[in-house]
């Protein structure tokens, strides 16, 4: 089936590990799924109601898109180490560490876009400030899209560490 997404949410979960160990990161998992369900029920509980839907569209949408730009230089990248076929310890990780990161970035547009799809049923019903079901649901699914991109942020690192070497990026210009 052309829209099945299961594939996207399969290989986000193989990037869920520690180090270079299989099998699933128990801290990992929980900060990314069970946090933002304990936060939305706990809003759940206490009847908060999220506001400004109409903005939160705007920003989701803005990021997704972003998102959607940054997968284009990671697949040429991945495809510019595949053609140069290195060997070696280095390139391994560096090809591994590329790959988690274009299956992280997928997964993190399929978040972004299922929170574009709940703010932006909300905006065309005119809910502006939801009850505390869809305000529920809504926050777990901002605060997992947020520490996706968190996520996103420290692959990215380890690549630029992993490549260059560097342990510590300097605060301090070159001249």
């Amino acid at each position: 089936m052309k829209v099945d997404v299961t594939l996207i949410v399969r290989d986000q979960f193989r990037t869920l590990h520690r180090g270079i160990t299989p099998g699933l990161s128990f801290p990992d998992l929980f900060i990314l799924y069970a946090f933002p369900i304990g936060v939305g029920a706990t809003g759940f509980a206490l009847r908060w109601s999220i506001a400004g839907i109409s903005d939160l569209l705007v920003a989701v949408s803005l990021l997704a898109g972003l998102l959607f730009n940054l997968l284009v230089p990671i697949f040429e990248l991945a495809r510019k180490i595949t053609d140069i076929a290195r060997s070696g310890e280095k390139a391994r990780i560096r090809k591994i560490l590329i790959g988690e990161l274009y299956s992280n970035v997928s997964y993190s547009i399929l978040v972004a876009l299922s929170a574009a799809v709940l703010l932006g049923a909300c905006s065309a019903l005119g809910i502006d400030h939801p009850g505390r079901y869809l305000s529920a649901i809504a926050a777990i699914i901002l605060i997992h899209f947020l520490l996706t991109l968190m996520m996103i942020l420290k692959r990215m690192r380890s690549i630029f560490v992993t490549e260059f070497g560097a342990t510590e990026l300097s605060s301090e210009p070159r001249s």
